[in-house]
């Protein structure tokens, strides 16, 4: 359960954020172009993102979880240090092959960018994951 609500927080999170960078002002628009409105853009990155996290994202964290929890009985920080560091390597190979096999032209910069962002998608990912464990575990003592 920790994982589907940390994936949907960061989901909201990310598309909140993207949704800010790319909305372009009344004040900024040009006469006779056509501009998505705030809504629309949060919502499309929104349902994207939720698609990604829920049927890519949180298997794959499974099977990291458990290959971790198999090879590494150390402390939790070292744990966690080891498991955003195998999340960030995973999330940047499936950001790889996506560029890899899709039909977009490649821009300069594109992919150095594109893994920036993966990776800094783990961080409120596995932060939101250790947040709802932290509450899991605080509202079973109760």
């Amino acid at each position: 359960m920790a994982k589907f609500l940390s994936a949907v927080c960061t989901a909201l999170l990310i598309s909140l954020i993207a949704t800010i960078n790319s909305y372009t002002p009344a004040i900024e628009r040009l006469e006779n172009v056509y501009y998505d409105s705030f809504i629309h853009l949060f919502v499309i990155g929104l349902l994207i993102l939720l698609a990604l996290y829920i049927l890519i994202a949180i298997p794959l964290t499974m099977l990291i979880d458990s290959m971790i929890a198999a090879s590494f009985r150390t402390r939790p920080s070292v744990r966690l240090w080891v498991t955003l560091a195998a999340y960030c390597a995973a999330f940047s190979v499936l950001v790889l092959l996506f560029i890899a096999f899709s039909p977009m032209d490649l821009k300069p910069g594109m992919i150095r960018g594109s893994l920036w962002i993966s990776a800094l998608s783990v961080i409120p990912f596995v932060g939101f994951q250790q947040l709802f464990k932290w509450f899991g575990r605080k509202m079973t003592r109760l």
